[in-house]
């Protein structure tokens, strides 16, 4: 009797391990935590423009602040674009001609898998003694292919990148992230400097455009 009553202790132990494992390891929608600040490089394949810059999201309030240089073939600008979610407002700052103008913009939505997303893989970044797991999920897209392509990492699913395929004329655009941290740098960041006050309507640059569209915001 009692060895059968250990044979079932080992069986249940065993069980309760596979199952706690299996569920570690089972790839699962996420979000990332909800104050970041990162690094950011963007390539826009189809105007081919290259964007720079720091980036700082909180979704507690639902707001991101962004500063970076805008790259083109004759084209160098710097940008400050602040997306006020509860105001409905984002303001772009030009940093080189002080001009600020401002834009209607789409829901919040947090950094993270969406809940539509599917499973590709999970695999390593680095080498040996080096490495971060993570996992890539993607959205398919109406069109065929796949509209939006995000890898993070697998513990506490911070970006690492996103790929966005926007519509039928291929328009596309490539991010990286890199020292990504919890916390905010700066929350002066989130408050629109006194140039906005006489602020106007106006055309959303490529930065504003690509940046409305990376992780979460599809």
């Amino acid at each position: 009797m009692n060895k059968l009553l250990k044979m079932w202790s080992y069986v249940l132990i065993s069980l309760v391990f596979c199952i706690s494992l299996c569920n570690t390891q089972a790839p699962r929608h996420c979000f990332s935590p909800p104050e970041l600040t990162f690094k950011g490089a963007s390539f826009n394949h189809h105007l081919s423009v290259f964007t720079n810059y720091i980036g700082q999201y909180d979704a507690h309030n639902q707001r991101l602040a962004y500063k970076g240089d805008e790259y083109r073939e004759t084209l160098d600008n710097h940008h400050w674009i602040i997306m006020l979610y509860k105001e409905k407002t984002i303001f772009e700052i030009n940093l080189k001609d002080k001009t600020c103008h401002k834009f209607a913009f789409k829901k919040f939505r947090h950094f993270g898998v969406p809940e539509n997303a599917i499973f590709e893989d999970a695999y390593e970044l680095g080498g040996p003694g080096e490495s971060v797991e993570v996992e890539e999920w993607y959205e398919p897209h109406f069109f065929g292919g796949k509209s939006w392509v995000g890898v993070f990492s697998r513990k506490h699913c911070y970006p690492v990148s996103t790929f966005v395929f926007k519509n039928h004329r291929n328009e596309s655009t490539t991010t990286l992230y890199s020292n990504v941290v919890e916390g905010l740098l700066d929350p002066e960041w989130f408050i629109p400097p006194s140039s906005c006050k006489h602020d106007t309507w106006g055309r959303p640059s490529t930065m504003v455009g690509d940046l409305h569209g990376h992780v979460g915001l599809f």
